[in-house]
């Protein structure tokens, strides 16, 4: 990365689950971040999300951790994790591991379009 840093203007970051490591990377710094978050999602829309990509393994590991991949793979609110960043960066996108459709509907009832 430190190769391609003169010749960026910004980076993009995978989706985070815990605002603290996105935080310290922001700030070290000098160019903007955009920040990864995860739209509101069904669980359902997620396995078949990863059917499609080829995430077998991954797959399998919902399967058998159900209620452990809740926990890890969809945060209770996207909310929560932008108010936990945002005083560090003004860029975001969405990840929506195809549940456009709720994506959609949280970014207009959040007034964010």
């Amino acid at each position: 990365m430190m190769d391609k840093k003169p010749y960026a203007d910004y980076i993009v970051t995978q989706w985070l689950l815990d605002s603290q490591p996105i935080v310290d990377f922001i700030s070290k710094q000098t160019i903007p971040v955009h920040v990864g978050i995860t739209g509101p999602m069904k669980i359902s829309s997620l396995i078949k999300f990863a059917n499609i990509v080829g995430a077998k393994n991954s797959i399998n590991f919902l399967k058998s951790n159900f209620s452990k991949a809740l926990d890890l793979l969809k945060p209770k609110d996207p909310n929560d994790l932008i108010g936990k960043v945002k005083s560090h960066t003004d860029y975001f996108h969405i990840y929506t591991f195809g549940g456009l459709k709720e994506t959609n509907k949280w970014l207009k009832e959040n007034n964010y379009v």
